[in-house]
C-alpha cells in the first residue's frame, strides 16, 4: 500500500511523530512571504525567491545516520525517511535513498539548485555514504491522491491555492527550457505542507532533474493539470454547484500554453485569491483526520547506508 507509513523502533525519545500531522518544514529554503492579488504581490514574491536563492549545492561525503535519526518510512510525493536531526529533534526532514552514477545525480543536483522556487519542494542537502546519495528534503504531509481518498470537500479557494503554484512552476521551468521530468504530472507529484502549501515533488529515479522542453510540452503538462483538477471536482459530488470561474478555468485548462502564454493564465479569477500563509492548513488538517492511514511498526534496521 502506497500510503502507509512503516515506523522504526528504536530508543530515541518520542517527540509526538505518532500523528501524521507532525511534519513541519519550517526549515525550507524556499519559504515564500505571503502573497496577494495584484502584480506587485507576485513581483515581491519573485524578488524573495531571488534572495533566498541559495549557493549551487555540492555533495558532501557523510554518512547522513550522523547527523539525521530516522523515524518512519513514509510516502508523500516519493518514498522517504522521516527523520529527525540528532542536534536539534524538532527539525523533521525527508531523506531519498538514490543510488547511481555519483556525476550524474551531481549535475541533476546542480540543476534543481538553479530553481529554488515556493513551487517546488525544497531540497536541503545531498549526503554520499558508501556508493549511496541521499536527498534531504523538506518534509510533506501528504501527496495530492491522499485528499482523493479522504472525507472532506474541496473548496473553491482551497482549488485556486492548489493550481496557482503548480502552474507558476511549469511556467518557470518553460520560460528557460525546461519541463518537470518523466512522461505525467499525477496527483503523487503535488505535496500539501504542514503550513498549508502546495509544491511540485518531482523526480526521476530519484533523481530530480528537469528535461530539455520539446515543443508543446507545457501544454501536456497542463493536460496533466486538467485531468486533476476535474478529479477534485467530482471529489465533491455530482450535485455540488461550482462557480461560474471554476468551470471556465477547467475548460481553459484544454488550450494550448506552449508559446509562453503562461502568465494569462495565472492571470485568471480563480488564481487571484489571498494566498498568505497556512491557506491549504485547514485541507491537511482535514485530509489527515480523515484519509485513510495504515501504520506498520518493523525493528530498526542495523544499517540503512
Amino acid at each position: 500500500d502506497a500510503r502507509r507509513t512503516i515506523w522504526f523502533k528504536d530508543d530515541t525519545p518520542s517527540i509526538g511523530l505518532a500523528t501524521p500531522t507532525a511534519a513541519s518544514s519550517t526549515n525550507s529554503p524556499s519559504h515564500t512571504t505571503p502573497s496577494s492579488t495584484g502584480g506587485e504581490s507576485n513581483a515581491r514574491r519573485d524578488e524573495n525567491d531571488r534572495h533566498e536563492r541559495p549557493l549551487v549545492r555540492k555533495i558532501t561525503t557523510r554518512d547522513p545516520w550522523t547527523i539525521y535519526i530516522h523515524k518512519a518510512l513514509v510516502r508523500a510525493g516519493h518514498e522517504a525517511y522521516l527523520a529527525i536531526r540528532r542536534d536539534d529533534p524538532a527539525k523533521l526532514v525527508h531523506i531519498q535513498r538514490t543510488q547511481g552514477d555519483l556525476t550524474l545525480v551531481e549535475k541533476g543536483v546542480q540543476k534543481v539548485s538553479r530553481f529554488v522556487h515556493h513551487a517546488f519542494l525544497g531540497l536541503l542537502d545531498v549526503l554520499h555514504h558508501q556508493s549511496t546519495c541521499y536527498l534531504v528534503w523538506e518534509p510533506a504531509e501528504f501527496a495530492l491522491d491522499r485528499v482523493l481518498i479522504s472525507r472532506c470537500r474541496i473548496r473553491e479557494d482551497e482549488l485556486g491555492h492548489i493550481i496557482r503554484p503548480i502552474i507558476e512552476g511549469i511556467k518557470l521551468l518553460s520560460d528557460n527550457g525546461l519541463v518537470l521530468p518523466g512522461k505525467d504530472l499525477a496527483q503523487e507529484h503535488i505535496v500539501i505542507t504542514q503550513e498549508g502549501h502546495a509544491k511540485i515533488c518531482k523526480s526521476s529515479e530519484g533523481r530530480s532533474t528537469f528535461p530539455s522542453l520539446p515543443r508543446n510540452q507545457a501544454s501536456l503538462r497542463l493536460a496533466d493539470l486538467r485531468d486533476i483538477v476535474n478529479q477534485l471536482m467530482r471529489r465533491n459530488g455530482a450535485d455540488y454547484r461550482w462557480s461560474d470561474d471554476v468551470l471556465d478555468f477547467a475548460a481553459r485548462l484544454g488550450e494550448d500554453y506552449s508559446d509562453g502564454q503562461l502568465e494569462r493564465l495565472l492571470q485568471h479569477p480563480l488564481l487571484q485569491c489571498q494566498a498568505g500563509d497556512g491557506s491549504l492548513k485547514l485541507l491537511a488538517n482535514l485530509v489527515n483526520k480523515t484519509a485513510y492511514h495504515r501504520v506498520v511498526f518493523r525493528p530498526l534496521p542495523a544499517a540503512l547506508g
